[in-house]
């Protein structure tokens, strides 16, 4: 999604968007106003070239002038803003364009004042249609809409005024017909201007849906494979990784650890103390788990697992005998132990596997778990490294 989406997008009483959303919509749709606007002008400077010819019919006197103005003054002049309008932002823009329907406008109307053919009041119907081009075809923007109109009556209301030759009753009914017609276009122009703005925002309402759904999908994917106590990748994530690197057919290794007389550290210093301990555990697996391109997870409880693609046997011996000093070097104290160490150790238990597909993650779990219990039955604060693997995992690890 582009650009910064505000939280409480409003436009205002003369229909605009604050300037921080008109500069967001102007990005977005600069292309397909542009567009828009040249089809109208096209289409307008089509029609608009045709009542040359009525003036042939009507302004007689004229003609010349009006052909001329027509041809050589607003037909270039549209042309050649049609091809620097892709090029002009958004203000510069609908400020020429307003400058273009202003001249279109005005010099017929010029010209139309100045003609004292007997039919040149049957001319007046083509203002209203500059009219509704302007407001209804293109369509200005409300706020150039207004001035636009305004002008424009303004403009009709002194021509028909000072007219030689209208009779009053003919200057009322142009007046009438002029001023409904300003109300009618102006009002539509304001539909369709509102309609604009409301629809951006409903727009931007349904983008920060969408991102906010996104944003808590992410929050509930994070949460999901992420173990809350410790930061660490939980269970989830072990397997579905495990899966993948055995697909992969790579040296794959698999470490379990358990930290040694946890239960008597809770009885001792409680489960918060404990807590806190899996944490300043799972931060130092977590570091040399980043360091080494392996994952570490919190298998559950006081068990942490490591598993690390690429590694030789004696490579993942190291690591191994890596994590069993990583954890006693943080020197936590361990008052409840009856070895007298009083720091917390750690087990762990290795398995390894040179072609994984001739395995299975189940067997490997299963196997790096007996290697634990082989290091914990050997006193513990060690590693042990697990026989070649068996066809199938034991039904059931034995128990300290």
């Amino acid at each position: 999604m582009p650009g910064h989406v505000p939280a409480h997008p409003l436009f205002d009483m003369r229909l605009r968007l604050t300037p921080e959303l008109e500069a967001l919509y102007e990005a977005e749709h600069h292309d397909e106003r542009c567009l828009s606007i040249q089809h109208s002008l096209v289409v307008g400077l089509v029609l608009y070239n045709i009542h040359t010819f009525t003036g042939a019919l009507l302004l007689r006197d004229v003609f010349e002038i009006s052909a001329m103005l027509r041809l050589v003054v607003v037909t270039p002049a549209s042309l050649l803003f049609l091809v620097l309008l892709p090029r002009l932002g958004g203000p510069a823009r609908e400020r020429l364009l307003v400058i273009a329907v202003l001249n279109a406008f005005f010099l017929p109307l010029a010209v139309f004042w100045t003609s004292t053919d007997p039919n040149s009041p049957f001319a007046f119907a083509e203002f209203t249609l500059t009219l509704v081009f302007a407001c209804m075809s293109l369509p200005l923007r409300f706020v150039h809409a207004a001035g636009f109109t305004l002008l424009a009556f303004v403009g009709v209301a002194g021509v028909v005024s000072t007219k030689p030759g209208l009779s009053e009753d003919v200057v009322l009914a142009f007046l009438l017909q002029f001023g409904t017609g300003c109300v009618l276009t102006l009002y539509a122009n304001g539909r369709t201007e509102s309609l604009r703005c409301r629809s951006f925002l409903r727009e931007l309402d349904v983008r920060r849906e969408v991102v906010g759904a996104e944003a808590r999908s992410d929050a509930f994917k994070h949460l999901s494979h992420v173990d809350a106590l410790t930061g660490l990748p939980n269970r989830r994530v072990l397997d579905l990784t495990s899966e993948r690197w055995f697909a992969e057919d790579r040296q794959l290794a698999m470490l379990m650890i358990d930290v040694d007389f946890f239960k008597l550290y809770n009885d001792r210093l409680g489960h918060p103390q404990g807590d806190e301990c899996l944490r300043a555990i799972g931060r130092s697996l977590q570091d040399l788990a980043q360091a080494s391109g392996c994952i570490a997870a919190r298998f559950g409880g006081e068990e942490f697992t490591f598993l690390v693609q690429g590694l030789s046997q004696l490579e993942a011996a190291r690591l191994a005998g890596d994590l069993v000093e990583r954890i006693r070097a943080l020197a936590i104290p361990h008052p409840g132990r009856s070895d007298g160490l009083g720091i917390v150790t750690a087990s762990v238990g290795l398995a390894w596997v040179d072609h994984p597909r001739v395995s299975s993650p189940a067997l490997l779990l299963a196997t790096s778990d007996e290697a634990l219990y082989r290091a914990k039955r050997r006193g513990r604060n060690q590693w042990a490294m697990a026989d070649a693997l068996k066809a199938e995992p034991p039904l059931e690890a034995a128990s300290v």
